[in-house]
């Protein structure tokens, strides 16, 4: 989509080798109904609440069919991890060259997260 649409996202490349990234063009119907998906609705759920989740690949190619969408002014949870288990979302922002497509990873906080101290 990004070689198709290359005006459409913000400059990032960080998930280019990933694997949710390299989903085939046909992956944009949804296959539980063999149609194109519906138009999504957002709801908002921060702890992710066990819902099932839509693949990025999905999410962006609805936001490339109707990018003036309300719900592509907020990030949206994608079923996708990258390489090390963070969460994938995305979202649109506008830019100074207009609104594009971001996509993000959630770096889960971990042991290895902290704070420095000196006492």
């Amino acid at each position: 989509m990004r070689a198709a649409y290359p005006t459409m996202f913000y400059s990032q490349s960080w998930y280019e080798g990933e694997d949710f990234a390299q989903v085939p063009a046909n992956a944009f119907l949804d296959t539980r109904w063999g149609r194109p998906l519906a138009p999504p609705k957002f709801e908002s759920s921060p702890h992710l609440r066990g819902q099932a989740l839509p693949p990025a690949v999905m999410v962006i190619a609805w936001m490339l069919r109707a990018p003036l969408h309300d719900t592509w002014s907020r990030y949206l949870w994608c079923s996708d991890v990258d390489a090390k288990g963070q969460r994938i979302y995305v979202g649109g922002v506008c830019a100074e060259n207009g609104w594009k497509i971001e996509i993000h990873r959630h770096l889960a906080l971990t042991e290895r997260w902290g704070v420095c101290t000196w006492n």
